[in-house]
């Protein structure tokens, strides 16, 4: 996924492309809106482990996840961050989200086999691919690139590492990892919100003078 940020009228928008298709921030949820701060870190999550691969970085509140890459979780099958693809042969099959289990999770704390309750389809709040705020439960649309962008609730008020796995019990016969990006959101302080209105009502009484 590549990224580049655009300026307009003085509010800074991250445009994220994929597959052609592109989304901006800031994104709205719960009535606000929530913008990307900080770097974006990347790190991969073996399916080989329950604990896949931790975070270096500490998170908090709502943060954004890209996550591509597929392997195997359910025997010989393949399956990427939310749907299983193939049959136990590699032929394709009409993909289908299994509801507890081989999908993208994720923690504060270490992952550990058969908890169905860490699937990130349990806090997820905006879909960034559909452009839409959803709610905890919802299952992104499939896609064919394996490639998906997301907004997590981590309900975190201190920041913390967050740890990633593929939600499963037996690890023993998995192939494969994610590579998944992580970025903080931030909505704008109350303070930041009314400096910018008396900035803006500045700028219009100039004008207006100027006239």
């Amino acid at each position: 996924m590549k990224r580049f940020a655009v300026y307009a009228m003085g509010v800074l928008t991250c445009v994220l492309l994929n597959q052609g298709t592109a989304v901006a921030g800031p994104y709205l949820i719960g009535g606000q809106n929530y913008t990307e701060v900080g770097p974006t870190e990347t790190l991969a999550a073996t399916f080989t482990a329950a604990d896949g691969g931790t975070s270096t970085g500490a998170y908090s509140g709502f943060v954004l996840l890209t996550v591509s890459g597929s392997g195997q979780s359910l025997s010989t099958q393949l399956n990427d961050a939310f749907y299983l693809y193939t049959d136990g042969a590699g032929n394709p099959i009409a993909p289908f989200h299994d509801a507890s289990y081989y999908q993208v999770n994720f923690a504060s704390a270490p992952l550990v086999p058969f908890d169905a309750t860490r699937n990130a389809t349990n806090f997820m709040v905006f879909d960034v691919d559909a452009g839409t705020e959803v709610a905890p439960g919802y299952v992104p649309t499939y896609r064919g690139d394996h490639t998906y962008a997301f907004i997590v609730n981590t309900a975190l008020v201190n920041p913390s590492t967050l740890h990633f796995g593929t939600s499963n019990g037996n690890f023993a016969d998995n192939t494969g990892s994610y590579s998944i990006e992580i970025t903080q959101l931030q909505a704008p302080e109350p303070a930041t919100i009314l400096l910018m209105g008396v900035g803006l009502a500045a700028g219009v009484r100039r004008m207006r003078r100027r006239r």
